[in-house]
């Protein structure tokens, strides 16, 4: 057979060109639809990764992401869950506290907190993976999650959030907290925050309370006086006065169950029986005073005597008996004082019960007083700096 019989190969080249060809055709299809799945794979994974945003709660809050499974709910992270506030993508240290992981920046916590046990973030030269895992510190705390967080937001935004601008109740959970977590920082400006709410010179509010519990109060005595504020001893030492579940501790327990010196308590022993014996004072023998610029006439109708019998010495004692019968039960056993001097016509006359307001006035000025005299004893009686105003 001729050249011109064979069959024309389509490659140009000899059967065994043409079979490497096929094989190479082969590898280079099999690459490409290899590429384009990892590619495909890449996107998706990055779309699946960025599912969530930072609380928008907080101003300048970072964006936040978290790993997601195929259905898009996010992958629970072993021993934590991710704070959902305080979760920063780029940080290089896990701070896990209670059930709850904070993402943060190794460098700006060792700026705040001073005693804080911070692992060393992974190096670059480190092994590799190592570098892209961040360091986790697990810390045993009083402190909660939620006071975690309420610290973070004042520390990551102080210009939104300034201490010396906190209310109370706030300003009381953040030195707890710096106190506890070694932020000396925030705890110093908490204090002074503190100091300029702490109202000593008159006594608070009768339902006010300067703590939460006599747990708290016992804290602010050992805090005011490592760090000599002692503006803030007088109302903690009150809040444990009145505290009826301090001094049942105390009854079962001991000194020793509160975490106070000796002398502090000798001091409120006396405090309480002073106290007592003013209130008693108080209560048992009304006064109903007439000033010279007030000539208004008593129209009480307690003891249905006449006008003219009513100045009489035996309408007198009828009249005290009918006020001290007006009070509770257990009236003079109240912890508290100075609360019930603020409290006349509140809690103890609130229907009038046949007292004129002529009456009334005059004996609430008489307790309105003597409570302001008792918190201002309270100064000699504690063992407290004296105060300069009278």
């Amino acid at each position: 057979m001729s050249s011109s019989d064979e069959p024309e190969n389509s490659s140009g080249g000899s059967p065994q060109a043409e079979a490497e060809l096929g094989v190479t055709s082969t590898k280079t299809a099999s690459t490409s639809r290899k590429k384009r799945r990892h590619e495909s794979e890449h996107s998706d994974d990055i779309r699946s990764r960025d599912t969530s945003t930072a609380d928008e709660s907080l101003p300048g809050a970072k964006r936040v992401k978290k790993e997601t499974g195929g259905d898009g709910e996010p992958l629970a992270l072993p021993g934590y869950r991710q704070s959902q506030k305080f979760w920063y993508p780029d940080g290089n240290v896990v701070i896990i506290l209670g059930d709850v992981g904070f993402k943060l920046y190794a460098s700006r916590l060792s700026h705040h907190f001073t005693t804080l046990p911070l692992p060393q973030p992974p190096q670059d030269g480190a092994e590799d993976g190592a570098a892209d895992t961040p360091a986790r510190c697990e810390i045993e705390s009083r402190v909660t999650p939620e006071q975690f967080e309420t610290l973070l937001k004042y520390l990551e935004f102080p210009f939104e959030y300034p201490i010396h601008d906190a209310p109370r109740d706030t300003v009381i959970e953040l030195i707890h907290t710096s106190q506890s977590l070694g932020c000396t920082h925030a705890l110093r400006q908490a204090l002074v925050r503190l100091g300029a709410l702490t109202q000593s010179e008159d006594p608070p509010p009768p339902d006010a309370h300067a703590y939460p519990d006599y747990r708290t109060a016992i804290e602010m005595i050992s805090i005011a006086r490592k760090h000599d504020v002692p503006s803030l001893l007088k109302p903690a030492f009150y809040e444990l006065l009145r505290s009826t579940a301090f001094w049942d501790l105390v009854d079962r327990e001991g000194r020793k169950a509160v975490s106070l010196r000796q002398g502090d308590l000798l001091r409120m022993l006396i405090a309480r029986m002073e106290l007592g014996k003013a209130w008693r004072a108080l209560y048992r023998n009304p006064v109903w005073k007439q000033s010279k610029k007030d000539r208004r006439k008593c129209t009480c109708s307690v003891t249905g005597d006449s006008e003219s019998a009513s100045d009489s010495e035996e309408a007198r004692v009828r009249r005290v008996q009918a006020w001290r019968a007006m009070f509770p039960e257990g009236v003079l056993d109240d912890p508290d004082p100075i609360m019930c001097a603020g409290q006349l016509r509140t809690r103890f006359v609130r229907d009038k019960t046949g007292w004129c307001d002529v009456c009334l006035e005059r004996e609430e000025s008489v307790w309105i007083a003597a409570r302001r005299r008792w918190w201002r004893q309270l100064d000699g009686w504690l063992g407290l700096e004296p105060r300069t105003s009278d």
